[in-house]
Order: structure tokens, then C-alpha cells, then sequence
């Protein structure tokens, strides 16, 4: 795992790409250099400890208070060390740095595994679209998941307009997006092909919803904005928060910003009171998701987390 966490950083820090992310979202930014803090912070601590023990144990004739001042800075740095797992724990570091290294293997052409299931994804929902069994076909993906959603569903409307097909309805959720990870590669031109044709297609109901206590993803952010692309920008996708505070009572509330991971997962989740959102009746409901969110104003100038 530290070989992973020590590969993902380094490339997100040398390509650049960390910092325009930062720009985008400081606490997205900050969520994914976390585990590379969390182990810099446990090794300095256990040198520290160790140093500390060291220095005591050589001084000739340590005064007391010198021993005491030794020995306490040594405890609270060994035990600063041994914390060190229950912050990689309350950071995810573990799956959020093996998600980015799999996206930066995408972004550079090394991972024709996920490249062969977008197809295949891609080939069911074109298969779909090209039916007439339903009135509407819609495409619903969450988290790193948003990527591959978005590179499969831009491969499949691209399919039917070559061949000339009819398409019925079709419909795009996102939930707690966090596109800009691969979006930002300097490599991922073909990704943002993709984004750009899904965010200027007027065929699209592309609904984006995510939420700012989420620190896991890129909050109401434009999804497809690039800092390598000044043209990139979405003209038809709707931003949406689920106002998780207003679905819920205080102390739920609370409990959930408390845990970042079952925060990130909210959007999947039942909401106690449902109101501005909710996910079985946009999904599973009788009304198309265009239908269903008609109502709600995107919210296109959120800019408390960019700089």
C-alpha cells in the first residue's frame, strides 16, 4: 500500500494536476494528498520519538527535568506514530489511493482491463438506446464510477449517431462526482473528448448531483471543466446539491460529517425526510429524470471551496 500511496502522489504532484485540482476544490485537493500527510506525519513522529529516547539515553548526567522533557516528548511522539493506522482509517487512504492509482494508469494508456469493460458497457447501453422497450434509458453512476459512466455512455450515443439510429430518452446521474481526478491528467485527451461531447449534447439529461460536505468529491463543481481545454465547459449539465442538513435531523446530521466514508455513500442511501432529493424516486419513479428534476435550479456559481 505505501507503494501505491508514494506512486499516486508523486504523479498527481509532478504532473501538475493536484494543484489545478486544489484550484477547482481545496478539500477535494486536500482529501487526496491525506494519506501521503497521514504516513509523513506518522514516520516523522516515530523519529522524533526515537531521537528523543536516543539523545536521553546518551546525555551523561541528565538533570530530571532535562529527563522528563526527553521523556514526554518521546511519548507523545511514539504515540503521534502509533495513530498513525486510525488516520489512514478515518482518511480511507487505502481505497482512495489504489482508485486514483488505477486512474492514473487509465489516464496514461496502462489500464486496458477498465478500457475493455467501458466498451462492454458502452455496447449494452447503445443496445438499450436502440430498443424500443423503454421510454427512457438512463445511465447512474457514483463516485470514480462517474468516469467510466461518462466514457461508456459518450461511446454509445457516438455509436448510434454513425449509424443513424433513433434514440429514445436518455439520461445521465451523477452522484458525488469526482471527474476532475482523471479530467485533469495531462494524458486524458480521449477523456475529455468524451466529457466535452456529453456536456454540449442537447440530446442529454445530465443531472449532477453532489454535496459539500462530501469531502470525497468535487462539490458542484462544473464536471467538465479542464484546465487543459478553455473551451471545455458544460452548457446542459444541471448541478444539484442533496441538502443533506435539510433531509435529516441535526444529530444524523452531524453523525454523518463525522464519517467521511458513509458521507460519500449518502447519495444511494434513503433520507428519513426526503425532499430536495432523493434517490429510489429519481431512479425507480414513473417520471423521466428530466421530468423529475425540472423543478430544481442548477447551482452554477458555487465557488466556496475554489481559489
Amino acid at each position: 500500500m505505501a507503494h501505491v500511496t508514494v506512486s499516486a502522489t508523486l504523479g498527481l504532484l509532478g504532473n501538475g494536476s493536484w494543484l489545478s485540482m486544489c484550484r477547482l476544490s481545496w478539500v477535494a485537493g486536500l482529501t487526496l494528498a491525506l494519506p501521503s500527510l497521514v504516513g509523513l506525519v506518522g514516520i516523522f513522529s516515530a523519529v522524533t520519538a526515537l531521537s528523543l529516547l536516543w539523545a536521553m539515553s546518551a546525555a551523561a548526567t541528565p538533570s530530571a527535568p532535562i529527563q522528563v522533557s526527553y521523556g514526554l516528548g518521546a511519548a507523545l511522539a511514539l504515540g503521534a506514530a502509533l495513530m498513525l493506522p486510525r488516520g489512514w482509517r478515518y482518511g480511507q487512504g487505502g481505497w482512495l489511493m489504489r482508485s486514483t492509482a488505477s486512474l492514473l494508469r487509465y489516464a496514461r494508456g496502462q489500464a486496458p482491463e477498465i478500457d475493455g469493460r467501458i466498451s462492454l458497457w458502452s455496447e449494452v447501453i447503445a443496445n438499450r438506446m436502440a430498443s424500443g422497450d423503454d421510454d427512457e434509458v438512463q445511465v447512474v453512476a457514483h463516485s470514480s464510477g462517474c468516469i467510466a459512466a461518462v466514457a461508456a455512455l459518450s461511446r454509445a450515443i457516438d455509436r448510434l449517431e454513425r449509424t443513424q439510429k433513433t434514440r429514445k430518452a436518455v439520461s445521465l446521474l451523477t452522484l458525488g462526482q469526482c471527474i476532475p481526478v482523471l479530467s485533469h491528467q495531462p494524458e486524458a485527451k480521449s477523456f475529455r473528448v468524451a466529457l466535452k461531447h456529453l456536456g454540449q449534447s442537447k440530446s442529454l439529461t445530465w443531472i449532477d448531483v453532489s454535496a459539500p460536505p462530501d469531502a470525497c468529491c468535487f462539490a458542484l463543481t462544473d464536471p467538465c471543466a479542464s484546465p487543459h481545454d478553455s473551451d471545455a465547459h458544460s452548457e446542459n449539465v444541471k448541478r444539484l446539491s442533496p441538502r443533506y442538513a435539510e433531509q435529516m435531523d441535526s444529530g444524523r446530521y452531524q453523525a454523518l460529517k463525522a464519517d467521511k466514508l458513509r458521507c460519500h455513500f449518502q447519495y444511494l442511501m434513503a433520507f428519513p425526510k426526503p425532499k430536495h432529493y432523493d434517490f429510489f424516486q429519481w431512479v425507480c419513479g414513473p417520471q423521466t429524470l428530466q421530468q423529475t428534476t425540472q423543478h430544481l435550479k442548477s447551482i452554477n456559481n458555487f465557488k466556496r471551496f475554489s481559489w
